[in-house]
């Protein structure tokens, strides 16, 4: 031990040596040493600066995710919805009354948090409605919820946990029995493996019943859940992929027993379940879906005893999807649906069959969404998203169990944000003059635009108006930019087309192309594009899902002229491939990818040559690929090169089945060399406070990395900062570039003469949406509120998380904690050698 020790410390004396021979100042090592801020290179921030001015417009984004739904609470409804106003997705709540009159000033943000909230469901006993839906805020997916009054108050703050079991709880729903509710949703621990549905009670008064969290059906399972309750029990229903599909339905007591241990099944006709809604009249319970073909809307009827009445029975063929029905209490139901043009509805009578063979149009045009229902002893109120899936708002319109529509026009049930339209999917690239901001402008007045601005090297505005660069039929699924000296390319992926796009632009602002360069569309579910420029082409990639079982790759180069080729993809046997990333450097372009080959996801990658040929047609690995390593397929790595090596950050969980080292998600690097071989030892924290970091961007300026994330570590989504040494060493404490709540999707850009550009998006009160903004970075001063206390903070959480890791850290390829040596500084052996060196050499100088 005592030998180990001295080997140690004096290993430290010779890196001292080594480090002060190629010129690193004392004060900067024995900073390093400390764990304190260095003062050798330090950064200043310019002061935050609109990229545009925001176009007016009005928005309401109300996706599948964050569909509306609706309860009746006794005297009104209670709707409900996610949308992304703020940046990222929030559950919303407000109250309804009978004549169609809303009754809040403004909807409630019901449990505000920095990280998505999707899936909100409602239901309403007799004394409050429970709200429950899949939330983001602990690093995986689990189920939340509150109670609401009804005065329009929200009674659990913060938020009921219903379950954050390790892995992904999701796609909740809930029930009630009158007093108390019954909570169900999907959850899987394991991503390679069948998912099975669990429950839980919760009481009127907001404590978890017996018996727990209890399994109601077992793998294999598919598709989102649901519950209703008649004749005394809780009805759960579920759907197993196995072609046929299988409508399966379990009983469950309001004590929690579950009543079924054989599923009893429904119907098993159906290539394919998409959603199923269940629906009571209090002795029955009927379930309605939309067919996988989506030609036809149909229903399966049950008794009280779980006796099948009806298998599989139309309400209406045609062009259908999104169902949804409520019970009138009068003798029918109303089962809603979008036909892909107009919101359409139809009665069911309790004994079976159609009360409405050709069906109302309630509203239209549609957008592809799941409209919701609930009925009061004298209507209901049907909801849903005006305009599509960008829509202007929610709207609806009530309906009478006689199948009278009461109101000729749509309500306004919630109004848009007002004045601006949205702004995301912000990217940034810079060439030796100038750099290249784009991102997606989105309202109801006009379609979705791909806009841009240019931008000095100093931070200097050059179009404070913007860019209109191509204006789009529908959202987008990501954006990218890459720079040559002579122009840039704008690339991106649409929602529904299928097609991947870009525009080149020219120093001036102008675009290049008179229309879109067509870069893909053979292929559906489009994501992820990245781009880049290999000193003679741009090179542009994306993830693509041609069915629901498979996802690759697709790149294509793109001249300076404007010609596409596509070029060869990496191969994946037995795997899938999403999230790619690009960078390009002395003639090397690394393509690297999230890779689900092996049982857990890792990064791989590969080389490209100018031929577009690979260097490893199926990829070379470059992490370590244990659980839960990269969140999702949203969490792609971030990559730059210095000239000499390339470095690799993404965000990796990789213990405890979704916590990270410091309790969520950290940021990891590695260096790779020009041959792909991994340089300095492999992985090595980049971030490790608590809290989520994600969405890595990285950038070279000249001299250093510049890393920057979204950070929760104050409970908001924040942008926060760190320089990297091109050995991986930390310049100084990471820093907040935007502490403001709200801000996330951070990218840098750099012309590598010492300087940094980054762009993020910043929710902005002043016109009540997100905003690009833009920061620049320069080394001149101390970098705001990063002194000794917080590089400090720092050091000591790194080395909390190795401590934590020692256990499973070599399996992640990352190193394990240094033993302290007994000196009084919480030191390792070489880092006490290296002090002592550090001061031994001071002395030597100053004699």
């Amino acid at each position: 031990m005592c030998r180990a020790r001295l080997n140690g410390f004096f290993s430290g004396v010779r890196d001292a040596r080594t480090l002060l021979r190629v010129g690193r100042r004392r004060a900067q090592l024995l900073a390093i040493v400390l764990g304190v801020a260095s003062t050798g290179v330090a950064q200043t921030l310019s002061p935050e600066r609109g990229v545009d001015v925001p176009v007016a417009g009005t928005f309401l984004p109300v996706r599948d995710n964050g569909a509306p739904q609706l309860a009746y609470d006794g005297t009104g409804y209670w709707m409900a919805w996610a949308d992304d106003s703020l940046g990222v997705f929030q559950v919303f709540a407000q109250r309804v009354s009978t004549a169609g009159v809303v009754l809040d000033a403004a909807p409630l943000r019901v449990s505000p948090s920095s990280n998505a909230e999707l899936f909100p469901r409602l239901a309403c006993a007799a004394s409050d409605c429970l709200l429950v839906w899949q939330d983001h805020r602990f690093g995986d997916e689990n189920v939340l919820g509150v109670r609401l009054s009804a005065a329009g108050q929200v009674l659990d703050v913060p938020p009921l946990t219903i379950t954050d079991a390790p892995g992904n709880q999701y796609e909740p729903a809930v029930g009630t029995d009158g007093t108390d509710y019954l909570v169900v949703w999907s959850q899987q621990d394991d991503p390679t493996q069948p998912g099975s549905v669990a429950a839980s009670r919760l009481t009127s008064a907001g404590q978890l019943g017996g018996p727990g969290v209890f399994e109601v059906a077992k793998p294999p399972y598919s598709g989102q859940p649901d519950v209703t309750f008649a004749a005394g029990n809780y009805f759960v229903s579920y759907s197993v992929s196995n072609n046929p599909s299988s409508l399966y339905v379990v009983r469950v007591r309001p004590t929690g027993a579950v009543l079924d241990p054989s599923p009893i099944l429904v119907e098993s006709s159906s290539p394919f379940l998409p959603m199923i809604r269940l629906a009571s009249d209090g002795t029955r319970v009927w379930a309605a879906w939309a067919s996988a073909g989506f030609d036809s809307v149909n229903y399966s009827r049950l008794d009280g005893a779980a006796a099948v009445l009806d298998s599989e029975t139309p309400v209406w063929t045609g062009p259908s999807a999104n169902a949804s029905l409520a019970s009138t209490g009068q003798g029918s139901l109303w089962v809603l649906w979008d036909d892909g043009s107009s919101y359409r509805g139809a009665r069911l009578a309790l004994d079976g069959g159609s009360l409405d063979p050709t069906p109302v149009v309630l509203s239209a045009p549609s957008g592809n969404q799941s409209p919701g229902i609930a009925c009061s002893a004298a209507s209901c109120l049907a909801v849903w998203c005006q305009g599509g899936n960008y829509g202007a708002g929610l709207g609806g319109r009530r309906l009478t169990a006689s199948g009278t529509v009461l109101d000729p026009t749509d309500l306004t049930l919630s109004p848009p944000a007002a004045g601006t339209s949205a702004e995301s999917f912000a990217a940034i690239a810079c060439n030796a003059q100038l750099c290249f901001v784009a991102w997606q402008d989105s309202s109801e007045e006009n379609p979705p635009r791909v806009r841009g601005a240019r931008l000095q090297l100093d931070g200097g505005v050059s179009d404070p108006l913007g860019l209109t660069l191509r204006t789009v039929p529908e959202p987008l699924t990501s954006l990218t930019v890459a720079a040559a000296p002579t122009q840039f390319l704008v690339g991106w992926t649409r929602v529904r087309s299928a097609v991947a796009q870009g525009v080149r632009v020219g120093l001036d602002g102008g675009a290049l192309d008179a229309a879109p360069l067509s870069l893909a569309g053979t292929s559906s579910n489009l994501s992820g594009a990245v781009a880049a420029f290999d000193g003679a082409r741009f090179v542009l990639a994306w993830a693509q899902s041609p069915n629901l079982s498979t996802q690759n790759l697709a790149m294509v180069h793109i001249g300076l002229d404007g010609a596409v080729s596509p070029r060869v993809v990496p191969t994946n046997p037995g795997g899938w491939q999403a999230a790619p990333s690009l960078a390009s450097a002395a003639g090397h372009t690394l393509l690297t990818w999230l890779d689900g080959r092996s049982s857990y996801r890792a990064v791989y990658g590969t080389f490209i040559d100018a031929d577009g040929g690979l260097s490893a047609p199926s990829g070379f690995r470059l992490t370590g690929g244990l659980k839960n390593q990269l969140l999702d397929t949203d969490q792609p790595a971030a990559i730059a090169s210095d000239g000499t090596q390339f470095l690799l950050v993404w965000p990796q969980a990789p213990l405890d089945g979704g916590r990270g080292l410091s309790g969520a998600f950290d940021l990891f690097a590695e260096r790779v060399g020009f041959d792909g071989g991994l340089l300095g030892g492999g992985a090595f924290v980049a971030s490790g406070r608590p809290g989520n970091q994600l969405q890595p961007a990285l950038a070279f300026d000249g001299a250093r990395f510049d890393l920057a994330w979204a950070d929760s570590r104050s409970g908001a989504s924040e942008v926060y900062a760190v320089q990297l040494w091109p050995d991986g060493g930390a310049v100084g404490a990471d820093f907040a570039f935007s502490a403001a709540p709200e801000s996330r999707g951070p990218a840098v850009g750099s012309d590598g003469r010492g300087s940094a550009v980054l762009v993020y998006l910043r929710y902005d009160p002043a016109v009540g949406t997100p905003r690009v903004m833009s920061r620049l970075l320069t080394a001149a001063s101390e970098p705001p509120d990063a002194g000794a206390a917080d590089a400090a903070g720092a050091a000591d959480a790194g080395a909390a998380d190795a401590g934590a890791n020692d256990a499973g850290a070599n399996d992640a390829g990352l190193p394990a904690a240094p033993k302290a040596l007994g000196l009084g500084c919480g030191c390792s052996e070489s880092q006490a050698g290296l002090m002592l060196a550090l001061l031994l050499l001071g002395a030597r100088r100053r004699r």
